[in-house]
């Protein structure tokens, strides 16, 4: 991450975080279906390792969409800049995409050996067909919001924190709230249908909410929070989060955490409030400048590149999943590294998500 030319190497470290998260959940979702029939089959070691896993893989998501408001809405958005953006960046993201709607399309159509039709190829493109692969739903979402990013921008360019509070709240309330009581009142028997009415999607919804709350930790809305409590409020709320799918996956009760989910929200949050108040030092290998008079000291190494950071991550996955005696285990770290390498097999375009 980048402010003019300087690095913020906390951001840095988050973004190696989420997607790590990511890589894990897609891995147990590959190798584990995550169902109260498939878990109760499972020893409790498993069942735990597996939704802990899960939901620590559900934290990849909302850290990338903190990051984005963090580092895109706090910049001066006049009318030049908003061209300029969309220009230079929403277009080519639009091409990109719709460059792998084509990939997918045809390599779907081949692993699976079925006949193309060229009008779901034209659908996909029109964003008027989902796209069979899991990981997609993220696509259109990215698209939606860069294409309305700096109007955000520019409106909470007049504004403070504690201007936004009460409809953030409010707003919040409706996002978050519903989707960790419909699994409550199911564990308690309660057959009454919640249908919210109130409509946040001009805000962007549950995701334009992370958004914002991003743009929050940048204009330092949460400092006051002690750092303690942000460590107990944060791992408290995870395992609440994996409790409630225990105990409703013990009970028959199907439910995935997904990032609607409040609790997962609030953790999300807190992390990346932690991570945002850590020492430079802890980040990075730099020194004190020298004082004047003192003997020179050698400048330093240069540090890897942040892809290049990430190849232990897939040799590791792709020796291990080589060592693993299990086929389900062998297929699902498949599944997470095949986005990094060429030589993906047919078996990872085969699984879909449980969401």
């Amino acid at each position: 991450m980048s402010s003019g030319r300087l690095r913020i190497a906390w951001l840095d470290f988050a973004r190696a975080l989420a997607i790590i998260s990511v890589v894990m959940c897609h891995s147990v979702e590959s190798i584990y279906t995550l169902s109260p029939a498939s878990l109760a089959t499972l020893s409790t070691q498993t069942n735990i390792f597996a939704v802990t896993a899960f939901t620590f893989g559900r934290i990849g998501v909302p850290l990338f969409l903190f990051i984005s408001g963090y580092l895109l809405l706090d910049r001066p958005w006049d009318n030049q800049a908003c061209k300029r953006f969309w220009k230079t960046h929403w277009l080519p993201l639009f091409a990109c995409i719709e460059a792998w709607i084509v990939i997918y399309f045809f390599f779907l159509n081949y692993t699976a050996k079925q006949p193309a039709q060229p009008n779901d190829l034209i659908l996909e493109m029109l964003f008027l067909k989902k796209v069979g692969m899991g990981h997609y739903w993220y696509m259109p979402m990215i698209i939606g919001f860069y294409l309305f990013l700096p109007i955000m921008g520019a409106a909470l360019s007049r504004l403070e924190p504690r201007t936004i509070a009460f409809p953030l709240a409010a707003a919040s309330l409706c996002c978050f709230v519903i989707p960790i009581v419909k699994p409550v009142m199911a564990l308690a028997g309660m057959s009454v249908k919640l249908d919210p009415q109130i409509n946040v999607g001009f805000a962007g919804g549950v995701y334009g909410i992370y958004l914002i709350l991003g743009w929050c930790v940048k204009k330092q809305a949460f400092r006051r929070i002690p750092t303690v409590a942000l460590a107990c409020g944060g791992i408290a709320l995870f395992v609440g989060c994996v409790a409630l799918q225990h105990v409703c996956h013990a009970r028959s009760v199907q439910y995935n955490v997904w990032y609607d989910s409040g609790a997962l929200m609030l953790c999300g949050l807190m992390a990346f409030i932690l991570m945002s108040k850590m020492p430079p030092q802890w980040f990075t290998n730099s020194k004190p400048e020298p004082r004047q008079g003192d003997m020179a000291t050698p400048p330093p190494t240069a540090k890897p590149s942040f892809p290049r950071l990430l190849c232990p991550l897939v040799l590791f996955l792709r020796t291990v999943s080589h060592a693993l005696p299990s086929p389900n285990a062998i297929e699902g770290l498949h599944q997470a590294a095949a986005p990094f390498h060429a030589h993906a097999d047919n078996r990872s375009v085969s699984i879909q998500p449980a969401y």
